[in-house]
């Protein structure tokens, strides 16, 4: 029986981990994402504490067994999208297309990994996408709000929307 993957194993991880994710001014690289923006730059080691505040990383932690670490995010740019807290997105999740307004975005870390995770508050289904007014959603503000998984960004295409109420409309432009 070998310890290679003792205490002293998982203490270098996190001290490679942490100084590869202190490069940089304003904004940090991280292994598997763009450039991302944290709210702090302390990881949060005890994912307990941490589950107890948020809804988005009590689900994380129930869900990835090998969770080493997370943080908060206030934005990210995957490509040439760049998603903020409280903005409205357009996300294809589960085969179809959600609106939702970006509630929380955690960035989860296991050993020689990381992935984004984003939880939608209000998310509306879009059932159908009006071609003749380009670059325009509209959806009933009356719609019942959709519970939302949270959206793994790794596999999602997303799209930034601006939206203002209309009418009894959410109009949504991209």
């Amino acid at each position: 029986m070998t310890n290679y993957k003792g205490a002293p194993f998982t203490v270098a991880c996190f001290w490679s981990m942490k100084t590869a994710l202190r490069f940089g001014c304003g904004s940090q690289q991280s292994w598997l994402t763009e450039v991302v923006e944290p709210s702090s730059d302390a990881l949060d080691y005890d994912l307990c504490s941490a589950a107890k505040v948020s809804v988005l990383v009590s689900i994380l932690h129930s869900n990835f067994p090998g969770l080493q670490a997370v943080r908060h995010l206030l934005s990210f740019q995957k490509g040439t999208v760049n998603i903020r807290l409280a903005e409205f997105i357009l996300a294809s999740v589960d085969g179809g297309l959600v609106v939702g307004q970006v509630v929380e975005i955690v960035e989860a870390f296991t050993i020689g990994a990381s992935v984004i995770r984003i939880r939608l508050d209000n998310a509306r289904e879009v059932n159908a996408v009006d071609t003749e007014r380009g670059g325009v959603l509209s959806v009933p503000a009356a719609q019942v709000c959709k519970a939302c998984a949270p959206i793994c960004v790794e596999s999602a295409a997303m799209c930034e929307l601006h939206a203002w109420l209309e009418g009894g409309m959410y109009t949504f432009t991209y």
